[in-house]
C-alpha cells in the first residue's frame, strides 16, 4: 500500500509522460472522485498500467501489466482492482487526450512485461502475465520512445516507490536444471541442445547461453514465430550453423544470453520448433526423464485448458 494520501504522481515534461500511482480497493473510488487530485483526470486517458502487491515474510509480491484505450472503462468493476486491494496501480499515459496510440500501448506493454519476467526470475516475486510481449510493429521510432518510457516506469519503482523486486534477491539454490536435445540421430530433423533453469516459485524458465535452437521457424503460432524472430533480430541467437553431411533442416544456431520464458510451450515452439511440449524428451542433469506435467507452469495449464 501506498502511504497517506495514497496517490502519487509523477510527470516528465520531456517525454510528456505522467505517472500516477494510487492504491487499489476503496481508496481509489475515494481518491478519483476527489476534484482537487490529479487522480481523476488519469482515468481519461489511454495508456498501461500495472498492478503492484509488496512481497511480505509470508507472501510472495505480485506484477501484472495491461493496457487499455480508456482507463475509466477498463477499471469500472475490473475485478484485478480487488485482488489487489492491499496492493496499488501505476496508470502510465501522455498528457494530453487520448494519449499514446494503439502502437505505443502494444510496444510498451511488451517492453514492461519482458522486463517484469526477466526481473522476477529467482525473485521474490511473481509476474500474473500468461506469456512473453509482442513487440508493436510499428515504426522503429516508436520503439526508442516507448524505451525511454519503460526506463523511466523503471527508475521511478525503484527510486521513488523503493519496490522491493529491485533488491539483490536472486535464490539460486531453487533452480532446477532442465534438458532436452535432438539431432544426433538420422532419424531426427531439427537440431537443438536446450539447458533451461526452472524456478519452481515464480514458474518462469532461462534458456541459458551456450543452447542451441533450430534455425528456422516453421512453427505453427504466431506467438512463438514472433518470440524466433525477434531474438534472431536482437543477437539473442547466434549466426546460422550447419552440422557436416545434413540437411539443410538440421541448421541451427546458439543462444549468445540468456532469455526467460513465461513457459515451456514458448521454448518448445520458439527454440525446438515444436507445436507440442509434452513430446519433448525432458530430462534432468543426471539424464532422468522428467514429466512435462510437473515441469509447466500454472500460467501454461491455463492455456492449455
Amino acid at each position: 500500500m501506498l502511504p497517506s494520501p495514497g496517490y502519487k504522481d509523477e510527470y516528465d515534461a520531456g517525454l510528456d509522460v505522467c505517472l500516477i500511482a494510487l492504491n487499489c480497493g476503496p481508496a481509489k473510488t475515494t481518491l478519483r472522485s476527489d476534484e482537487t487530485l490529479p487522480v481523476g483526470a488519469s482515468f481519461e486517458h489511454a495508456g498501461c498500467y500495472i498492478f503492484v502487491r509488496e512481497a511480505t515474510e509470508n507472501a510472495m509480491g505480485q506484477i501484472y501489466v495491461g493496457q487499455t484505450r480508456y482507463f475509466d472503462s477498463r477499471f469500472n468493476g475490473y475485478k484485478r482492482v480487488d485482488d489487489y486491494s492491499d496492493g496499488w496501480v501505476m496508470l502510465i499515459h501522455q498528457s494530453t487526450k487520448p494519449g499514446f496510440d494503439e502502437a505505443d500501448i502494444q510496444h510498451l506493454e511488451f517492453l514492461l512485461i519482458d522486463h517484469f519476467k526477466e526481473q522476477c526470475f529467482g525473485s521474490n516475486f511473481t509476474i500474473e502475465n500468461k506469456q512473453s510481449g509482442t513487440p508493436s510493429v510499428g515504426h522503429s521510432t516508436v520503439h526508442t520512445q516507448m524505451e525511454a518510457v519503460r526506463d523511466l516506469v523503471v527508475h521511478h519503482l525503484k527510486s521513488t516507490f523503493s519496490l522491493s523486486l529491485y533488491r539483490p534477491s536472486m535464490d539460486t539454490t531453487r533452480l532446477q536444471v532442465i534438458q532436452a536435445e535432438s539431432g544426433l540421430s538420422k532419424r531426427q530433423r531439427k537440431r537443438y541442445k536446450l539447458i533451461i533453469e526452472r524456478d519452481p516459485k515464480t514458474q518462469l524458465f532461462r534458456v541459458k547461453a551456450g543452447s542451441l535452437v533450430v534455425d528456422h521457424d516453421h512453427v505453427a503460432f504466431w506467438h512463438h514465430k514472433q518470440i524466433h524472430r525477434r531474438l534472431k533480430k536482437t543477437g539473442v541467437f547466434g549466426p546460422t550453423k550447419r552440422m557436416d553431411g545434413r540437411t539443410k533442416d538440421l541448421n541451427y544456431r546458439e543462444v549468445e544470453e540468456d532469455w526467460v520464458a513465461m513457459n515451456l510451450s514458448e521454448i518448445a515452439g520458439a527454440f525446438a520448433n515444436n507445436n507440442n511440449p509434452s513430446s519433448i524428451s525432458w530430462k534432468d542433469v543426471h539424464g532422468n526423464d522428467l514429466q512435462y506435467a510437473k515441469l509447466k507452469s500454472a500460467q501454461e495449464g491455463q492455456m492449455d485448458e
